[in-house]
Formats: C-alpha cells, sequence, structure tokens
C-alpha cells in the first residue's frame, strides 16, 4: 500500500480472489488453463487514464464477477 496503488494483482495459488483491503483492490485472476481447474481471468477496463471495471471471466467468456472501481 506504499506505492497509493488502487488495484495489486497477484497468482501462484490459481485460486480467483477479489477482495478490498485498506481500499486497494486485491485480485487473484485465477487460472488460464483449464487444465489445473476450471480456467479463469481477470479483464481491466481503463477509462481516462484511470481503472474503471474489473471482470472476472471464465474461459469460455462468462462473466463470473463485476466490480466498479
Amino acid at each position: 500500500y506504499e506505492e497509493h496503488c488502487a488495484l495489486a494483482f497477484f497468482g501462484h495459488t490459481h485460486r480467483m480472489m477479489l477482495e478490498r483491503e485498506d481500499g486497494v483492490w486485491v485480485c487473484n485472476p485465477g487460472n488460464q488453463s483449464a487444465a489445473r481447474r476450471s480456467g479463469s481471468y481477470a479483464r481491466l477496463t481503463i477509462e481516462n487514464g484511470r481503472a474503471a471495471l474489473l471482470e472476472l471471466v471464465d474461459e469460455d467468456g462468462s462473466l463470473l464477477r463485476k466490480e466498479s472501481l
């Protein structure tokens, strides 16, 4: 949080997660490869140079979760 960021992304666990901690959205988009589990990824929309929308999507493109930022 020292960098004054609005979003933080991480991986490694391959488990989808999106939470807000101390004013920062923390996201693990999951696992792109369906070989381990069902695949998922994050889609971030930027408007006017700022993060506006974060969507978590499954491997077929179906929306799993959507947050306005």
